[in-house]
C-alpha cells in the first residue's frame, strides 16, 4: 500500500484521543498530550507512513517478526495484523509504563491475527541492569546511552528523570527464526548489534534506523555483511552507500539484507 493511502486511511479515523484508532484497522492507548509519537498518532492515525508502506509491501503471512524499541506498540500492532494468524511477532520496550499500554492496547483490543509475546528489558549487549533516560514530553525517545551521541534532537532541559530496568541481549530470548526485525533504540543499536549476533544468523531482513551518530566500526561491519538499502519517502528502498552514512545530517531507516556469496 502506497504512503498516501495509508495517510489517508489514518487520518480519516483518527480519534484525536487517548485511544487512537490507527489505519482504521486496530487501536493504541496513547498520550494525546505526548510531543511526539502519541500526539501524532493520536492525531493522525498512523506513523511513518514510508516505513509503514515498505511494511505492507514486504511483511508476509506466516512471518515471524521482532520489533526492538516498541515505543506505544505502533510496528507490533502493524506486524501482528501484516503476519497474520499463522505468524508470531516478538516485541522489546525498556520502558515499563510502555509495556503496559502495548498489553492493555493488545489485550483490551484483540485482532485475531499473529501471536504477541512482548518483553520488558533494553536491549544491550549483556544482561543486567541500566539506567533509562526519559523525557516525559517526548516519550519514545527514551534512552539507555544519554550523554552520547544521540539521533533525537530533545533539549538537555525536557529529560527530567532516569529509572533503573533490566538490559538483557537479544541473543537470550534465543529465537530461532526470524523473518523481520525493526530495530529503533535512540542511539543504543550498537549495543544491542553486539548482543544479537546468533540471532543475526537466522534473521532476513534487518530494518535499522542508523545515521553519522553510529559508531564508524558499526557501519562498517553492517557493510561488510549487507547489502544496504535506505527507505525512501515512498516507501520504496533506494541504494545508499557507507560514505553517504558517514555524512548524514539526519538519520534513515536502513534494509539489511545478507550478502550472497558469488
Amino acid at each position: 500500500m502506497s504512503r498516501h493511502e495509508l495517510e489517508a486511511i489514518g487520518s480519516d479515523a483518527a480519534t484525536r484521543e487517548d485511544i487512537a484508532k490507527i489505519l482504521n484497522c486496530f487501536y493504541l492507548y496513547t498520550d494525546k498530550e505526548e510531543q511526539s509519537v502519541g500526539q501524532w498518532l493520536s492525531k493522525n492515525g498512523f506513523w511513518e507512513s514510508w516505513i509503514t508502506s515498505w511494511m505492507t509491501k514486504n511483511i508476509k503471512p506466516g512471518y515471524i517478526c521482532l520489533d526492538v524499541g516498541a515505543n506505544y506498540g505502533y510496528y507490533t500492532r502493524v506486524m501482528e495484523f501484516l503476519s497474520g494468524k499463522n505468524g508470531l511477532v516478538y516485541y522489546i520496550e525498556a520502558n515499563p509504563e510502555l509495556v503496559e499500554l502495548i498489553n492493555k492496547s493488545i489485550n483490551d483490543y484483540p485482532l485475531n491475527k499473529a501471536k504477541v509475546i512482548g518483553h520488558s528489558f533494553a536491549a544491550s549487549d549483556n544482561n543486567g541492569k541500566i539506567n533509562l533516560s526519559i523525557s516525559s514530553k517526548y516519550i519514545g525517545g527514551s534512552t539507555i546511552v544519554f550523554g552520547q551521541p544521540l539521533p533525537s534532537s530533545i533539549e538537555s532541559s525536557l529529560w527530567d528523570r532516569e529509572i533503573e530496568v533490566d538490559c538483557k541481549t537479544i541473543d537470550s530470548l534465543n529465537i530461532d527464526k526470524i523473518n523481520v526485525i525493526k530495530m529503533d533504540i535512540e542511539g543504543a543499536e550498537y549495543l544491542a548489534w553486539k548482543g544479537m549476533q546468533k540471532t543475526l544468523e537466522n534473521t532476513d531482513i534487518i530494518v535499522l534506523e542508523i545515521g553519522s551518530y553510529c559508531p564508524i566500526e558499526f557501519i562498517d561491519d553492517i557493510y561488510a555483511k549487507y547489502e544496504v538499502n535506505q527507505i525512501n519517502h515512498n516507501g520504496d528502498e533506494i541504494p545508499i552507500t557507507k560514505e553517504e552514512i558517514y555524512n548524514l545530517n539526519d538519520l534513515v531507516m536502513a534494509v539489511l539484507r545478507k550478502k550472497i556469496d558469488k
